[in-house]
């Protein structure tokens, strides 16, 4: 039996990066994040999570008070490695985009686990598929955008600036700021697709990167082996000595 919209959790490293994106806009993220139901002045652990459902209050309540419907692209532009734990670190070490990409199918539950996301084959390309099978209601559009434009910023991040898909799709409907959406990834962006996803040249994925370090990606391969497979729900209550949410 598939587990609950409301069970699933988001590591806390990643939900906190919707304060900074909030605050791009000279608003405060502390009454917004308060009233999606959690304290901003606790602090948590780097292993600790969030609710799924209280975090997709806090992307209809930046897109309502930013006014932005492409609110995605700023909280993609506070994307780094560490903020995806172990997984970016390895990532950013990986030999090639493609293993790096692996990486985030194998341990796409330690950034949430609500994610389902595969890597797809198809003669000479490769698709990076999310689809949101895990949510009992229809995700913030803008969360959808932020999860594929900050995957696409950690190839960038990896691979360099010169990286571009083939094409992006998106499941939702045109959110009104498609050519933002267009000039982020430099590709065609279509909407009401079947599902969201990323297209790329299987020879960018599969080139060599200069950046590898295979002893460095085995060291965070083993760091997110070890956080567990599932999540308590009552462990995004802990408080404890860490960063502020």
């Amino acid at each position: 039996m598939q587990n609950s919209h409301k069970e699933h959790t988001t590591l806390i490293s990643v939900a906190s990066l919707l304060a900074d994106a909030i605050e791009h806009y000279g608003l405060d993220y502390r009454p917004i994040v308060r009233e999606a139901g959690i304290d901003p002045d606790k602090y948590y652990g780097p292993n600790e999570r969030l609710p799924v459902n209280r975090l997709q209050k806090i992307w209809r309540l930046a897109v309502e008070r930013t006014g932005d419907p492409c609110f995605g692209l700023t909280y993609a532009s506070y994307i780094q490695p560490a903020s995806l734990h172990g997984m970016g670190l390895a990532w950013l070490a990986s030999d090639t985009l493609k293993d790096g990409l692996k990486r985030l199918v194998r341990y796409q539950r330690v950034v949430s686990t609500a994610l389902d996301i595969q890597l797809e084959e198809e003669n000479d390309r490769y698709h990076l598929i999310f689809r949101s099978t895990a949510y009992t209601a229809q995700p913030v559009p803008a969360s959808i955008e932020a999860m594929l434009a900050s995957f696409f910023r950690m190839c960038r991040i990896t691979a360099g600036p010169d990286i571009r898909p083939m094409d992006v799709m998106f499941s939702h409907d045109n959110p009104g700021c498609a050519k933002r959406l267009e000039q982020f990834f430099d590709s065609q962006v279509g909407f009401s697709a079947k599902d969201n996803r990323i297209v790329f040249d299987k020879s960018v994925l599969e080139s060599p990167l200069s950046s590898a370090h295979p002893e460095l990606a085995r060291v965070n391969d083993m760091m997110c082996h070890r956080l567990p497979q599932t999540f308590r729900q009552e462990r995004y209550c802990n408080s404890g000595k860490g960063a502020n949410y």
